[in-house]
C-alpha cells in the first residue's frame, strides 16, 4: 500500500505541475506567437490529461471483484498507461510536429521575448523538481539500483510513464530555449519552427517507447532478475531441496505477482516435512517480496 501511495503522489504532483505550466505556457504563446512555446503548451496539456488518466487507472485498479477478476484489476493501470502513450504520440507529438511545419512556411517575428525566456526558466525548475521527486520515489522502491537500471526492473507502468513524461519535458524545454535563442540571434523564425518540429519528434519517440514497455506489461511480463535471485537464495537455504526445477512468475499489476515454483526434494522426506518447508518458503518470499500475493509450490520428482 505504501508503494502504491508513493506512485499516486508522483502522479498527483505531476498533474498539478503540468496544469499550472499549461496555463502559463499557453498565455505566453498567445502573446508571443512562438511555435516552440505552442508545442510546449501542447506538451503540458497532454501531460495534464495523461496524469488524469493515470490517476483514474490507479483508482480503478483498486476495485475488487473476486468472481470476474480473482487476481485483481491491477492490469488496468497498464491499459491506461498504454492509452497515455498513444495520446503522447497522436496528440502532443503530431500536433507539435505539424505546427512547426506550418510555421516554417513563412517568416514571423517573436514578441515578448523576455517573457519567453522567463516561462522557459520557470518551466525548467518546475519540471525539474517533479522529475527529481519522481526519481527519488523510484530510488526508494529500488534502493540498490541506479535510475536507468530501475527503469528496466520496475513493473509499475504508472511511475514509469510519469518519469518519461518528466524527463521529456526537460529535454523539450531545452530544445525550445535553443530554438528561441537562435531565432533572436539569427533574426530568422526558422529556428523556432525547427524547435517545434524537434519537440514533436521527441514526443513521438517517447510515446513509441511507452507503447513498447506497456505492451509487454499487458501481455504478461515476468519477474525481474533481482526478484528471481531473491527467490533462489531463499530456496537454497533448505538442504532438503535437491534442485529448483522451474520458477515462473507474472505480474497481474504493479503490486500483484502470481508465482509458481517446481522443486525436487530429497528422497525419504515425509509429506508433513515437505509441507512445512513449502510453508516456510512461501512466508519468506512474501516477507521479502510483499507484492508476490499468490504462490504455488509443487514437489516434483
Amino acid at each position: 500500500m505504501k508503494k502504491e501511495f508513493g506512485t499516486f503522489r508522483v502522479v498527483l504532483f505531476s498533474f498539478l505541475n503540468n496544469l499550472s505550466l499549461f496555463i502559463l505556457k499557453f498565455i505566453v504563446f498567445l502573446l508571443s506567437g512562438s511555435a516552440a512555446i505552442f508545442s510546449e503548451s501542447l506538451h503540458s496539456l497532454s501531460d495534464t490529461v495523461n496524469q488524469l488518466l493515470l490517476i483514474y487507472g490507479v483508482k480503478s485498479s483498486k476495485r475488487k471483484d473476486i468472481f470476474l477478476f480473482p487476481f485483481g484489476r491491477g492490469k488496468e493501470q497498464y491499459f491506461w498507461s498504454l492509452i497515455v502513450a498513444f495520446l503522447f504520440i497522436g496528440f502532443s507529438g503530431l500536433l507539435s510536429f505539424g505546427e512547426g511545419l506550418i510555421k516554417m512556411q513563412h517568416e514571423y517575428v517573436l514578441k515578448e521575448v523576455p517573457l519567453l525566456y522567463s516561462i522557459l526558466i520557470v518551466s525548467f525548475f518546475m519540471d525539474g523538481s517533479v522529475l527529481l521527486y519522481t526519481t527519488r520515489t523510484m530510488g526508494h522502491k529500488f534502493p540498490s539500483l541506479r535510475v536507468l537500471r530501475s527503469l528496466r526492473e520496475t513493473r509499475d507502468s504508472t511511475i514509469l510513464v510519469a518519469f518519461l513524461e518528466d524527463f521529456s519535458s526537460i529535454i523539450g524545454i531545452s530544445i525550445a530555449f535553443i530554438g528561441i535563442f537562435l531565432t533572436n540571434i539569427m533574426k530568422s523564425s526558422i529556428f523556432d519552427s525547427i524547435a517545434s518540429i524537434s519537440i514533436g519528434l521527441l514526443l513521438i519517440t517517447v510515446g513509441v517507447l511507452m507503447v513498447d514497455i506497456t505492451k509487454d506489461l499487458i501481455v504478461g511480463r515476468g519477474l525481474s532478475r533481482n526478484e528471481i535471485r531473491t527467490i533462489v537464495n531463499i530456496i537454497k537455504k533448505y538442504p532438503e531441496i535437491n534442485k529448483i526445477i522451474d520458477i515462473k512468475g507474472v505480474y497481474m499489476g504493479p503490486s500483484t505477482v502470481i508465482l509458481g515454483i517446481d522443486l525436487n526434494f530429497r528422497d525419504g522426506l515425509s509429506t508433513e516435512k515437505i509441507e512445512d518447508i513449502i510453508d516456510n518458503i512461501e512466508n519468506e518470499i512474501k516477507n521479502q517480496l510483499p507484492h508476490v500475493k499468490n504462490i504455488y509450490i509443487e514437489a516434483e520428482e
